[in-house]
């Protein structure tokens, strides 16, 4: 498609001027219609646009194909207002969707101090823009329009784990090594077909060398798994990365059903497999605690009957019951399938971890009782299987999801569910497009930057339909691996994607397939990549969105970032008298420059490292240019946080608890 027809979440609100670099369009100089200019010596131009219903339509000309930055100076002072912005809106009036959707918070007065930013993408020419009023009622003065700036990653080589095992390294290292201009290959297991003996509850092998192995002989090794080859049927290609999911190793029957033991040790035997033939097991849980029979949480029959809430003394705090049913059946099951990661690490294989996903969606039991017991439970799972128990082989992702109490698109990714930087290697999303639908899902990706920063890698976890290589090169949305869900079990996503497509992508050397991996015995991690290394995130970097633009030098204080110093609350009384007089032209650099919210324990200021910000609780923090362009964006733990990597200038930083500031770095 050409535009994205998701509605976006408008980035930020700005202070200051027009954007360097950016070309500006005064309001009362678009095309108007049933909105009317009204001339003052405070706006830019000398006037400004009263829009009620109608719109205001200008003409750009975007010199290449890619990603644009439209900034539009604003006042609302009769509330919250959405308007809708149209690339190329149809000449003949027809209805056709919008977009973007533009959310302008309701400011004190008609002064034009607030800017909001959006980014799109444009083909290379001529295009008019219409901003059209949804609820109306607000004040514009002028826009402009830009080309958004490349992304800038900084993401560790080194896994959060300690002492993480010598191929869980080399794992991490090579999916660092090719983010941003390979994607890996993968398939999602369901139905795996295999020999068991029910008398003697042992899973049978066959002996048999692969290259002897015929039909006959029933052979049921990870060629022969019907999701497997229905990407090789499909490509003619195998995928690198194939998933698992120990969605039987706890619940009901989970130690006694003959099917349910032997469906669990053949997704072990098969990693085994298919890291031995030098690809990347990925594992899912699909948790059912206890003697539960479902992973679901409804009000309907058939749901999971576990409460997590039970495993708190007090939910409010997040504060376990450590003597709890509850806590000890979660103790037990984590236990579990500690011991089949062990014995994969026994073996000398590594894995992705997918623990817990999709929780802020609401459809699973972990997800059910809110981000707080949430966060709780990830890391509780982190720490008995890393600290208590010894697993040091995986690689830790962290799924967001869309909030339903936010919405059901894009702009619903909530990253408030975000368990900490300590625990995560890779960010990543699920989703499902329709039917031959290989579009790269970039308003997905630039979501994830604008709202999660970039010190660590993103992935697409589940999808439909593969996203198309050139696509994604061309969006800037360089997926570290996309995963399309099984065949199998009547699902047929393998289908969704047309065999001339998984072809085209599949033979493409910027998409690694099982036989462009480099062979785990032959792979050395590269001693050039240090964990401080700026990547860019695409093959076309001047097309890349400037809501995911250059966030590097921005992490958290997880073993193996390295980027970031991050001191404790006791350390930030300095930054306590940060002023908004405090001059731009300040000749020292660690006096603080602005705090536009004094009475919040936040504050922001500019040091000889870049800028401080001091935060009394978790928060997201955004940093602007003068373009509007955003430069770096993380979160932070409570505390003092160092940004570094600036180039001298003025800057624009929001924190996401409101307080937002100018800053002079030199």
């Amino acid at each position: 498609m050409k535009f994205s027809k998701l509605a976006l979440l408008a980035a930020a609100l700005f202070t200051g001027q027009a954007f360097a670099d950016a070309v500006k369009y005064e309001a009362e100089d678009a095309e108007l219609s049933y909105a009317s200019a009204i001339e003052s010596d405070d706006a830019s131009g000398g006037a400004y646009v009263y829009l009620e219903y109608g719109s205001l339509t200008w003409t750009v000309t975007a010199d290449s194909a890619g990603k644009y930055v439209f900034n539009f100076a604003f006042a609302s002072p009769m509330g919250d207002k959405t308007q809708y912005l149209y690339i190329d809106y149809p000449d003949d009036g027809s209805w056709v969707e919008a977009d973007a959707s533009l959310s302008f918070e309701e400011t004190a007065d008609i002064s034009f101090d607030n800017y909001l930013s959006v980014t799109l993408k444009l083909d290379a020419g001529e295009h008019t823009i219409r901003l059209a009023a949804g609820y109306g009622y607000m004040y514009l003065d002028y826009m402009t329009f830009a080309a958004a700036e490349p992304t800038v990653w900084s993401i560790s080589s080194s896994p959060v784990t300690s002492g993480a095992t010598e191929n869980a390294q080399k794992l991490t290292a090579f999916l660092k090594e090719n983010f941003g201009t390979k994607t890996i290959s993968g398939v999602m297991t369901g139905n795996l077909t295999f020999d068991y003996d029910y008398t003697n509850m042992v899973l049978l092998e066959n002996d048999m060398e692969y290259e002897d192995c015929t039909e006959s002989d029933s052979c049921k090794w990870l060629f022969n798994q019907e999701d497997v080859e229905a990407v090789y049927s499909a490509s003619g290609y195998y995928p690198a990365l194939v998933g698992f999911d120990l969605l039987f190793a706890t619940g009901y029957q989970s130690q006694t059903n003959g099917w349910y033991l032997g469906y669990t040790e053949k997704t072990i035997k098969l990693a085994e497999e298919l890291w031995e033939r030098g690809g990347i097991p990925n594992f899912t849980w699909h948790w059912k605690v206890g003697e539960d029979s479902s992973f679901y949480y409804s009000s309907s029959s058939g749901s999971a009957e576990f409460k997590l809430t039970d495993a708190f003394s007090d939910s409010a705090s997040a504060t376990w019951d450590e003597s709890s049913e509850a806590y000890q059946l979660l103790l037990a099951d984590i236990d579990t399938v500690s011991k089949w990661f062990l014995q994969l690490q026994e073996a000398g294989v590594p894995a992705i971890w997918r623990p817990v996903h999709e929780a802020a969606g609401g459809w699973f039991w972990w997800g059910a009782y809110g981000s707080n017991l949430y966060i709780a439970l990830y890391q509780l799972v982190y720490d008995r299987m890393v600290n208590v128990n010894g697993v040091k082989n995986l690689v830790w992702v962290w799924n967001i999801e869309r909030d339903p109490s936010i919405g059901y698109d894009v702009t619903a990714l909530n990253g408030e569910w975000y368990p900490g930087d300590d625990y995560v290697d890779v960010i990543g999303v699920d989703y499902y497009s329709g039917y031959n639908d290989n579009s790269s899902l970039y308003t997905y990706w630039d979501k994830i930057v604008e709202e999660m920063g970039t010190n660590k890698l993103i992935a697409l976890t589940e999808n439909g339909p593969i996203p198309d290589i050139d696509s994604m090169a061309n969006d800037g949305a360089m997926w570290a691996w996309w995963m399309p869900w099984y065949n199998s079990w009547d699902a047929g996503y393998v289908n969704y994607t047309s065999n001339d497509v998984w072809a085209k992508n599949m033979s493409d050397d910027r998409v690694i397939t099982l036989d462009k991996m480099p062979g785990w015995d032959n792979y050395v991690i590269s001693t050039d990549s240090s964990d401080t290394e700026e990547s860019s995130s695409s093959e076309n970097d001047t097309e890349e969105s400037s809501s995911s633009s250059n966030d590097s030098e921005v992490s958290s204080s997880s073993e193996g970032e390295t980027d970031e110093s991050s001191s404790s609350e006791g350390e930030t009384d300095e930054s306590s008298d940060s002023s908004s007089d405090s001059s731009s032209d300040s000749s020292s650099d660690s006096s603080p420059i602005v705090a536009s919210k004094a009475n919040f324990q936040s504050k922001i200021r500019s040091t000889s490292l870049g800028i401080s910000v001091y935060t009394g609780a978790s928060a997201k923090v955004s940093v602007y240019n003068l373009r509007g362009s955003l430069v770096k964006a993380a979160r932070v733990s409570a505390g003092e946080t160092q940004i570094s990597g600036l180039d001298a200038g003025v800057y624009l930083v929001k924190l996401s608890d409101g307080t937002k500031g100018m800053v002079n770095v030199r």
